[in-house]
């Protein structure tokens, strides 16, 4: 895959080429992130689980920030250094989540980069009266609603698009790694970090790493959310459509690649009668594959399941 991956020099850290005072997370200003990114690295169980949580709530409280972006990415340098372990995986790879299914802007990307650019005056004041502000005047300015908060998300979400190239190469080795828990939550990252510009000439080989990924999957659960990876990838999950377990099956044959295959319909058109049994054929208590539980939420799993039967009708 011709996607750099970014190295550090040994006596550096991946945060030391970010300016953080300039910066402003959801508590203001962001230059104490360095310091939570080396605690949750290097701290103790205690440290670890305090900073990790502070560096997902500062994140993306209320909103994606303008530390957002530069979080992700140091976080993202050290899951590719290979020095972290299986528990401490699991927040950058949270991180590349949220980025992958909040700032999926497609098409919309150039106008809202020309209007942030036109506006940039106002988005700098902005953020230098929220860093500098105490509690209250941070609360009073997250509430006002004005075009310049707006205007502040949207520059922060831009900033987390650019980015997603560089955390696709982050992502990709560790769908071979058995420490990984919930590799096929990863493919579904995966698949909708492919919906960037940059990605989609990609898809067919991460198509491929994902389709060998899913072979080697025994968990229902785990294959389905793998398997609707493969479909959205733009892979062809054909051998899973006589998969012992129903709950696998119907997921091999939401694939747009089998619209027209004979036994994939016949499967849909009995998921489309009873989008419930989709979800009970994982058994009681487990949640629902990995795409239905990505944000935004406020949608029923049954609606955003039909939805994607429907993207597979034929004319």
């Amino acid at each position: 895959m011709a996607l750099r991956r970014g190295t550090i020099s040994p006596m550096s850290e991946p945060w030391d080429v970010v300016s953080w005072s300039g910066c402003v997370h959801a508590h203001g200003s962001a230059e104490n992130i360095p310091a939570h990114i080396a605690a949750w690295r290097d701290g103790g169980p205690r440290q670890r689980l305090d900073s990790g949580d502070y560096l997902r709530e500062a994140n993306f409280a209320f909103g994606i920030w303008p530390a957002t972006a530069p979080t992700a990415t140091a976080l993202a340098v050290l899951l590719e250094s290979g020095g972290l372990d299986e528990e401490q995986a699991q927040l950058p790879l949270l991180f590349i989540d949220r980025i992958a299914h909040l700032c999926d802007l497609g098409s919309e990307a150039e106008a809202l980069r020309e209007r942030c650019g036109q506006h940039a005056g106002d988005i700098a004041a902005w953020v230098t009266a929220y860093g500098a502000g105490d509690q209250d005047v941070r609360e009073s300015m997250r509430s006002d609603e004005s075009e310049a908060l707006r205007l502040v998300h949207e520059s922060s979400r831009l900033a987390c698009f650019d980015v997603i190239p560089r955390l696709v190469t982050a992502v990709l080795p560790h769908l071979d790694d058995e420490r990984i828990r919930r590799r096929g939550w990863l493919a579904a990252t995966l698949a909708a970090l492919a919906r960037h510009p940059l990605v989609e000439v990609h898809r067919p080989l991460l198509s491929e790493r994902v389709e060998k990924m899913a072979q080697a999957q025994t968990d229902p659960h785990e294959l389905a959310t793998a398997l609707l990876a493969l479909g959205d990838l733009g892979g062809t999950p054909r051998a899973w459509l006589e998969h012992p377990h129903i709950g696998v099956r119907w997921s091999a044959a939401l694939a747009t690649s089998l619209a027209a295959d004979g036994v994939a319909k016949r499967l849909r058109e009995e998921l489309v009668r009873s989008p419930s049994a989709y979800f009970a054929s994982f058994g009681p208590g487990m949640a629902a594959p990995g795409q239905f539980m990505a944000p935004p939420y406020g949608r029923g799993f049954g609606e955003m399941l039909l939805e994607r039967a429907r993207a597979c009708s034929t004319p």
